[in-house]
């Protein structure tokens, strides 16, 4: 099994990558720290689950640089490309953001940013995961989604709680 991860955020990767090893120690873990590298890897190969964080720069960000302009909705641009390709593997949005600016000067909501994503991505969103650097409540939501997007069979039998 694979899973893509798209996030840019150092930590909350490195807290994703050991949550999914621990929930699912036979997946083969890729990372995409940007919306162009993530376009790249999905270009290559699709994987079996899309970890997808909302708030991604353009390009990855080496040392000295700033890589490119952030995206507010820089996964829905992935989403986006996924769906004018035609291309299907499961998508859940992990982000730790409440809330999301948009170009009217309002805010969208967590609650109304998930039922945009099932409207409009309907064969690919499979939910949204608020995430916390400080608690660790996203990791039960999470684990949910994953196990049935996966499948039970799969994984850590500790994580069949």
């Amino acid at each position: 099994m694979r899973i893509l991860i798209a996030e840019d955020d150092d930590p909350k990767c490195q807290r994703l990558r050991e949550f999914v090893a621990q929930e699912f120690p036979d997946a083969e873990v890729n990372v995409s720290r940007s919306v162009t590298s993530a376009l790249a890897s999905l270009r290559s190969s699709l994987p079996d689950l899309l970890l997808l964080d909302m708030s991604l720069p353009t390009y990855e960000i080496a040392p000295g640089e700033q890589g490119g302009r952030p995206q507010d909705f820089g996964g829905i641009a992935v989403v986006d490309f996924m769906d004018f390709e035609e291309m299907v593997a499961p998508v859940i949005i992990v982000t730790q953001y409440e809330t999301f600016p948009m170009r009217n000067g309002e805010n969208m909501s967590l609650e109304v940013l998930t039922e945009k994503a099932a409207a409009e991505y309907p064969l690919v969103f499979k939910g949204l995961v608020y995430y916390s650097s400080v608690e660790n409540t996203w990791q039960d939501p999470l684990r949910s989604l994953m196990m049935g997007v996966l499948g039970g069979s799969v994984g850590n039998e500790d994580s069949l709680r």
